[in-house]
């Protein structure tokens, strides 16, 4: 019969776990006040989306803490103290244990979870317990309710425990609020102010135009349409980002003799300066039909779907969207949003937010019609 566990046989393991954190993290042991403690899945920095959004989001705060579950990319460049936390078993009073050691000498007096593995839960509502601050949630991808990443029981505890709640899209926002029956309000993708263009910048007028493609595509039969309806055109269109991978492998040679040039990821100045020398844009996604390879991802990605242009209207559709007097409404009317999606102002706008328990204006709300975005999707 095994003996009974006391409470050192708990504590030795969590001691050397936190020993081999603080040891990766030069800035550990610091003493912090005011602190904003920031729970998310991958290290915080520009090499992917959610890292770089948070980076902006944060970039002002002058005491987050940033705590990753997974380290995937061996850098984390923002914030004041950055840890790995893992949390072998999805138990809250072990995940209790592990972190108390981390919140030493730290005065939190806000956190917000940005949840894609368990981990990052069972962190966050430890934190919280453990230091009473209020706790926020801003679901940025699915992991429930077309995946299986994390159970039902965590993410109801989490948004239970809760003081607001946030999604990234309408899809995510109306699904997990269907599903788990608390308020969620919207929050989209945002940006530095620093590349929003002026009111007055000129379309560029290409002929024939120039289309450039943005966006990750999960499935090859999503790609085959696409390649197929820009070499049916007879356009050219540049394409930035993964395209594709790691889902769907591609030809570079093929592509372009189709019409479609590889340009990859590129610094966010590079691609700035780039985007603007464009006529339109292209946001690949796909019809809903539950038939495509990894169609749990098109569900909950933004735009959630699409609708299935055919080569002939597609020209017509670019050629208008394209026409000068069109084009300088458009780009107008894009740059009078702009301001709404300013990274800068996301922060205090989660913060005062949850002190009231909802969400403190309807800035998102009024761009996003829930009518509206019913519709699309």
């Amino acid at each position: 019969m095994n003996r009974s566990l006391d409470f050192g046989d708990l504590v030795r393991p969590v001691v050397r776990f936190v020993s081999r954190s603080l040891r990766k993290s030069p800035k550990a042991g610091r003493r912090v006040a005011n602190g904003t403690l920031l729970l998310t899945h991958a290290e915080v920095c520009d090499r992917h989306g959610t890292g770089a959004l948070l980076g902006k989001i944060f970039a002002s705060d002058p005491a987050l803490i940033v705590w990753y579950s997974h380290n995937f990319f061996g850098e984390n460049t923002t914030g004041l103290i950055a840890e790995h936390v893992r949390h072998p078993n999805s138990d809250l009073t072990t995940a209790k244990l592990r972190v108390a050691p981390l919140l030493k000498d730290l005065e939190i007096k806000r956190i917000l979870c940005v949840p894609f593995y368990p981990d990052d839960i069972l962190s966050a509502v430890a934190a919280a317990e453990l230091t009473g601050a209020p706790l926020a949630t801003y679901i940025m991808d699915d992991q429930n309710l077309f995946a299986a990443g994390i159970p039902d029981d965590l993410i109801r505890m989490l948004l239970a425990r809760s003081a607001i709640r946030f999604a990234i899209s309408e899809a995510l926002r109306s699904g997990y609020q269907e599903k788990f029956g608390f308020p969620i309000s919207i929050i989209p993708p945002t940006n530095s102010q620093s590349v929003f263009a002026s009111i007055d910048l000129a379309a560029p007028n290409h002929h024939p135009p120039r289309g450039v493609m943005i966006g990750n595509v999960w499935s090859a039969e999503v790609v085959a349409d696409l390649r197929n309806l820009i070499k049916n055109s007879g356009f050219v269109v540049d394409w930035f980002g993964n395209a594709g991978k790691p889902f769907v492998q591609l030809d570079p040679d093929e592509l372009k003799a189709e019409g479609i040039i590889l340009r990859g990821n590129v610094p966010e100045p590079e691609l700035v300066r780039e985007l603007r020398t464009f006529d339109y844009a292209i946001m690949p996604s796909a019809a809903l039909n539950g038939n495509l390879e990894h169609d749990w991802l098109f569900r909950a990605s933004l735009p959630s779907g699409t609708a299935s242009y055919q080569a002939a209207a597609f020209k017509v559709l670019v050629h208008a969207l394209t026409n000068p007097e069109r084009a300088t409404q458009i780009r107008r009317k894009a740059a009078a949003l702009a301001p709404t999606f300013a990274s800068e102002s996301v922060a205090d706008f989660i913060w005062r937010s949850m002190e009231v328990g909802r969400a403190v204006d309807d800035r998102y709300e009024q761009v996003f019609p829930r009518s509206l975005l019913h519709k699309i999707n």
